[in-house]
């Protein structure tokens, strides 16, 4: 896939008067909503821009082209007026982007599985627009893992999603503020593991065992947790998203 804005030495426009310097520093911090909690390469990617053009344009360094605008008007919905002016109703920033099975994603996803890079998207505890019925609410970024990360792992790209740990209730097998690869082929609680389930509108990582006769007992792997049961009735209620096969952390 050809870059936009990739850009060589001396390629730069230039910013020469103090107005043109702060219009470019309003135009950066536009871009910069639009890209949200995604990371500057996951949303190259999603527009098509190269890599470095995003992070000069944020910094107000350089003026997207028309080429670049076009290419972040179509993968976010913004409307180029509103990137270049902010006049207007502003856009939605849980744009058509965030969401896994947009055109851009898809596209996105399709270019950096060509460089043996696939993008998992990263599951928020709570959604961030609407009522959390479609998990894409849940997206709040972006992380990029090799496919020869997944491929060890046993994960296929469509089926691999990322969840942030919130809180101390799975310590010490899982810390506040990592990251969890969960595989999201697997809806069902089958056997002892690690599971992130919706509970009304809140994704939880929790250990889960199935009793007999159907009913699911609920552990936290900190002792100060008391475990609890789920009756087969209530279990209806609880959302299997995935199941948790690995955990980022830092040494």
């Amino acid at each position: 896939m050809e870059m936009i804005g990739d850009t060589q030495p001396g390629e730069d426009a230039s910013l020469s008067g103090v107005e043109d310097q702060e219009h470019a520093r309003q135009v950066g911090g536009r871009i910069a909503r639009l890209r949200g909690k995604r990371s500057q390469a996951v949303f190259a990617r999603l527009t098509g821009t190269h890599v470095n053009s995003i992070g000069r344009y944020e910094r107000g360094e350089r003026l997207p082209d028309t080429d670049a605008l076009r290419a972040i008007s179509r993968a976010t919905g913004a409307d180029i007026d509103w990137i270049l002016t902010g006049t207007g109703v502003a856009p939605d920033m849980a744009s058509d982007a965030a969401d896994p099975d947009s055109r851009a994603a898809r596209q996105a996803a399709k270019d950096a599985e060509e460089e043996g890079v696939i993008l998992v998207p990263m599951y928020g505890a709570r959604p961030s627009a609407g009522t959390g019925s479609a998990l894409e609410d849940y997206v709040e970024g972006w992380h990029e893992m090799t496919a020869s990360e997944a491929k060890e792992l046993g994960l296929r790209r469509k089926t691999t999603a990322m969840v942030r740990v919130r809180g101390d209730s799975m310590e010490p097998t899982l810390r506040d503020g990592e990251r969890v690869v969960i595989d999201t082929s697997v809806t069902e609680i089958t056997h002892d593991a690690i599971y992130v389930m919706r509970v009304d509108d809140t994704l939880v990582v929790k250990r889960a065992q199935l009793l007999r006769g159907g009913t699911v007992k609920v552990v936290s792997d900190n002792p100060r947790y008391e475990p609890y049961e789920v009756s087969p009735h209530d279990a209806m209620q609880l959302a299997v998203v995935g199941r948790a096969v690995h955990v980022w952390r830092k040494l």
